[in-house]
């Protein structure tokens, strides 16, 4: 006699984790490419105006020296928050690589109930007939000349 699997046997029950996990990475890759764009844009912008302060200063010596100090601190500035929103977007979708990772395998070996077995197997019924409600009379024809 052979055991009982753990496992389970329906394909519904084994694809649909799998399904919900692609759409979950798929999701926090979006996440991450929304969130990398943005703070891109933030940081060029904020590098731009740096940039051409630098050189609208450049015009008049007097404030050239006293505001270039400032001009090149906050360009370390942005440069570190840059880096360190980059860490924080990366940890965020590592954690919902893994978040979603885990939820996949916990959803394949959780035992499935009956009343959702019917259900997941939904998808994999065999297409058929469905009879109407009510029949539809079709005229007779009739040959005369058989």
């Amino acid at each position: 006699m052979l055991p009982t699997p753990l496992l389970p046997i329906s394909p519904a029950s084994s694809s649909l984790p799998v399904i919900e996990l692609m759409g979950r990475v798929w999701l926090a890759q979006v996440d991450l490419a929304q969130r990398m764009q943005f703070l891109a844009s933030r940081l060029s912008i904020g590098l731009l105006e740096s940039h051409a302060r630098r050189h609208i200063q450049r015009v008049d010596e007097t404030f050239y020296a006293a505001d270039l100090a400032e001009v090149e601190e906050r360009t370390a500035l942005l440069m570190e928050a840059g880096s360190e929103g980059m860490v924080t977007i990366m940890r965020t979708y590592i954690e919902e690589l893994t978040q979603a990772q885990i939820c996949c395998v916990a959803a394949s070996f959780r035992r499935v109930m009956s009343d959702e077995a019917a259900a997941q197997l939904l998808s994999f019924t065999p297409p058929g007939h469905v009879p109407s409600a009510r029949r539809v009379r079709r005229p007779l024809r009739v040959s005369a000349g058989g």
